[in-house]
C-alpha cells in the first residue's frame, strides 16, 4: 500500500475525525485504539485500498534522533542517554544528522514513513511551532536541549540564561572586567539564551561589552574557534582579560589561541566554558565550566517519548534540568596590573 497516495483528508472527513488521527492509524496502527484501526480499515477497504491494519504491528520499535552535529562532544554524551534509555526499552535508534526546517520537512516525513519509526527526538536547531506540530501530529516528538517554547511539543532542557548569568557573576567576582562571549550559531535558543545572561550579568555590574567582542560562530567546531580567538587575542592593546565561552569546544580553542601569543591562563586571561566534557578537567590548566548533565538530558528526553508513544495524547510539561559551575584552574582572583 503506497501509504503517502491515501487521502487522509476525504478518509477523516467519512469519519468525522481529524487527519491526524487518520494519518497516526494508517502509519502506526499500534498506537491507536483498536475500534478506530478497524474504521480507518474499513473505510479503506471501501475505497479500494489494500491494507490490513488490523494485523499484529511489526515489532519495529525504531526511534530517529535527529542531531546538527557529531562534531560536539556534547551530543555524544546527549545520544549516550538517548541509547541507554532506549536500549532498556528494546527500542532501536536512527541517527538523522541535518536540521529540520521547512525546506526539509517533507523528506524527513517520509523517512519516518519508509522507517516505520515510531518517534523522534529532535536535537538539532529550534524548530518554527507550526513545523513542529505539524510534524507532531503525524509522529510522536520530543524537543531535547534546543527548543520551541511555543510549540505544544514537549521539551527537556536546561535554563541556558540563568547557567550563563551565574558564571559571568562568577567571573566579574573574581575581578576581571573586560569579557568577551565566544558563542554558537545564533540562530539556536541555547546561543541566544546564553547571550542574554552574559549580557544581564555585564549590565548589572556596569561593564561594557564592545560589539566585537560578542562572537557568533556557525559551528561548533576547534579549528573555526582557534582561528576566531587567534583574531581577539591577537591585538595586545585591546584585548578581554576574561571570556565566556558557550562551549568546552571553544575553551579548549581559546587556551591553544593563549598560549601561541603567550598570554597567561587565568593571571592575565580567565576562560569559563559550558557542558563539562572530559577534557576540561584534564587539560592544563583545568577548565572551569558549567556542568550541563548532558547523559540525564538524552534519558530524560528518551523516556518522555517512550511515554508520549505508548500514550499519544498524553500532556506532558516541560522539564528544566539543572546545571551548576564546575570551579577549576582556568578562572583565579585576577589582579588589574598587567600591561598589554
Amino acid at each position: 500500500m503506497k501509504r503517502n497516495k491515501i487521502p487522509v483528508g476525504l478518509i477523516a472527513e467519512k469519519l468525522n475525525i481529524s487527519p491526524a488521527t487518520v494519518s497516526r492509524t494508517i502509519n502506526h496502527p499500534d498506537l491507536v485504539k483498536p475500534e478506530t484501526r478497524e474504521l480507518v480499515q474499513k473505510t479503506l477497504n471501501q475505497m479500494g485500498y489494500n491494507s490490513d491494519l488490523c494485523s499484529k504491528p511489526e515489532n519495529n520499535k525504531l526511534v530517529i534522533v535527529v542531531v546538527p552535529s557529531i562534531n560536539n562532544p556534547f551530543y555524544n554524551e546527549v545520544l549516550n542517554g538517548i541509547k541507554t534509555s532506549m536500549n532498556s526499552h528494546e527500542y532501536n535508534v536512527l541517527l538523522h544528522i541535518g536540521s529540520l526546517k521547512a525546506s526539509t520537512y517533507e523528506s524527513f516525513l517520509n523517512l519516518c514513513k519508509e522507517t516505520k519509526a515510531m518517534g523522534v527526538i529532535n536535537l538539532s536547531g529550534r524548530m518554527e511551532a507550526g513545523l513542529l506540530n505539524s510534524l507532531d501530529t503525524e509522529i510522536p516528538v520530543v524537543q531535547c536541549s534546543e527548543y520551541n517554547k511555543d510549540s505544544s511539543v514537549p521539551y527537556t532542557s536546561i535554563n541556558d540564561f540563568a547557567s550563563a548569568y551565574n558564571a559571568t557573576k562568577q567571573i566579574i567576582a573574581c575581578g576581571y572586567d573586560k569579557i568577551a562571549i565566544v558563542n554558537g550559531p545564533a540562530n539556536f535558543n541555547y546561543a541566544q539564551e546564553r547571550l542574554k545572561g552574559f549580557e544581564k550579568a555585564l549590565q548589572e555590574e556596569n561593564i561594557f561589552l564592545p560589539y566585537h567582542w560578542k562572537i557568533f560562530l556557525p559551528d561548533i567546531g576547534y579549528d573555526i574557534a582557534y582561528s576566531a580567538l587567534c583574531q581577539l587575542l591577537c591585538n595586545s592593546a585591546n584585548r578581554p582579560n576574561a571570556l565566556f565561552c558557550a562551549s568546552d569546544v571553544f575553551a579548549i580553542s581559546a587556551l591553544k589561541a593563549a598560549s601561541r601569543f603567550n598570554i597567561k591562563v587565568p593571571d592575565e586571561l580567565g576562560i569559563v566554558g559550558f557542558d563539562n566534557i572530559d577534557i576540561t578537567g584534564v587539560s592544563i590548566p583545568s577548565i572551569t565550566t558549567v556542568n550541563q548533565p548532558c547523559f540525564k538530558l538524552g534519558f530524560t528526553a528518551s523516556e518522555m517519548l517512550i511515554e508520549r508513544m505508548a500514550s499519544p495524547h498524553m500532556v506532558q510539561q516541560p522539564i528544566l534540568l539543572e546545571t551548576e559551575l564546575i570551579n577549576r584552574d582556568s578562572l583565579t582572583q585576577y589582579k588589574n596590573n598587567h600591561s598589554y
